[in-house]
């Protein structure tokens, strides 16, 4: 233990549930220090995180969070992985970034500064990235989690991967939006795109997955 009001914490593992008693966050550190007075938690080391069902786990080096506050922060070499709808792990995103901070009550995470990702089809690089996520009414009996809008912002640009079925696709724009829910996507501000040997530039570009429309 340290001096004063401040506890040395080892092997920590921290859970929080929901209201039916199942696991909605799992937190990892090998070490961590309390501080009594502010009612914070925080180390410069690695930490784990995972949601309960197992479809969104993170991981990087040092971290803060309050007690009484829904927010979470991680410092430095952020890299994570999101399970959408549909998709097993093989099919996963894959993020990576300088900074991430998560509201639990809002269920939202967003990555912050050299945010890069990618699944088997794409490959995209950003300023900042969001990720929602909300209780999947449909399935409440499971009460799995579904992440429901994803946003980009800032120098947005996506690439089809090399030798796979999006090859040779390629967007850009200032901002970019993902709503699960409708199966849209939309590219807003200065959009550019090459599709299937078309190209254009419009400042807004809304594709729909369902039919394949652009």
């Amino acid at each position: 233990s340290l001096s004063g009001d401040r506890q040395l914490l080892t092997k920590v593992k921290l859970l929080s549930f929901k209201l039916t008693g199942e696991p909605e966050l799992v937190i990892e550190v090998p070490e961590c220090v309390y501080d009594q007075n502010t009612r914070t938690v925080g180390s410069p080391g690695p930490l784990q995180v995972q949601s309960g069902d197992g479809r969104f786990r993170i991981a990087g080096d040092g971290f803060s969070y309050r007690q009484g506050e829904s927010r979470v922060v991680i410092s430095n070499r952020v890299h994570a992985t999101v399970e959408l709808p549909g998709t097993n792990a093989a099919g996963a995103l894959k993020i990576t970034s300088r900074w991430f901070e998560f509201d639990k009550d809002q269920l939202r995470g967003v990555f912050h500064d050299e945010v890069h990702g990618g699944d088997a089809d794409f490959d995209f690089t950003c300023g900042q990235l969001s990720v929602s996520a909300a209780t999947n009414q449909a399935g409440a009996a499971t009460n799995r989690m579904a992440f429901d809008l994803i946003e980009a912002e800032g120098a947005l640009e996506v690439i089809g991967q090399a030798g796979g079925k999006q090859a040779g696709r390629r967007a850009s724009a200032q901002r970019g939006v993902y709503r699960r829910s409708e199966a849209v996507v939309e590219l807003i501000g200065d959009a550019t795109w090459e599709l299937d040997g078309r190209a254009g530039r419009s400042d807004r570009l809304t594709a729909r997955q369902a039919e394949g429309s652009v």
